[in-house]
């Protein structure tokens, strides 16, 4: 287990004690995305936490964070990936809307050469459930719109880019799990630099 996932582990569970008796609205649990992109060896599996908060009826906070490792060259190096994000957002009906942050942490070859990629987002999500069933469809996207990473400071075209999701829920009075699909694609690059593949998470409300 990589030392940021065992940090970010860390202050997941950490902030669910501290939070839980005084949060009706909190829910932690876990994602895992099987991710291709050009030129590895295989996909890779990206794990991590999830959390979220109900501030009000209609106001939330999420977060969560990706973990995993990509093979390329049949082994010869390899690139650790961090990919994570916070929402800050606001449900009206079936939609959701809200702002936030995202972040990559890009570590590649024997040396851990590191590329960081964060900056401002803005997120669109709808979803609904099919009549009375606990089983719905969703389809949500964010755009981080700039890069104030390590490209900023190289003075090259940033790392901007955007993800998307579209799948199926299933969800009773705490438990929460989604299947679907997911894509990220770089915007300002030259390189078809993409990361897509099945997304799957299940959370718990305490």
């Amino acid at each position: 287990m990589s030392r940021q996932m065992r940090i970010c582990l860390s202050g997941v569970l950490g902030l669910a004690l501290l939070a839980g008796p005084a949060l009706a609205g909190l829910s932690i649990g876990g994602k895992v995305w099987y991710a291709d992109t050009e030129n590895a060896d295989d996909p890779a599996f990206l794990v991590g936490p999830t959390l979220s908060i109900d501030l009000t009826e209609n106001l939330w906070i999420s977060g969560m964070g990706l973990f995993g490792t990509y093979e390329f060259d049949e082994g010869d190096w390899e690139m650790d990936q961090t990919d994570a994000e916070a929402v800050l957002g606001y449900t009206v009906s079936i939609f959701d809307i809200g702002v936030g942050g995202r972040y990559t942490l890009w570590q590649v070859g024997p040396d851990n050469d590191e590329l960081n990629i964060f900056g401002p987002m803005v997120y669109l999500g709808i979803g609904d459930t099919f009549g009375e069933s606990p089983i719905g469809w969703y389809a949500a996207g964010s755009y981080m719109f700039k890069d104030f990473g390590d490209a900023e400071d190289e003075d090259v075209p940033g790392y901007e880019h955007w993800n998307a999701e579209a799948g199926l829920f299933l969800a009773f009075e705490r438990f929460g799990a989604t299947v679907g699909y997911r894509h990220k694609e770089w915007i300002e690059k030259d390189y078809d630099r993409t990361f897509s593949g099945v997304a799957a998470s299940v959370s718990l409300k305490l």
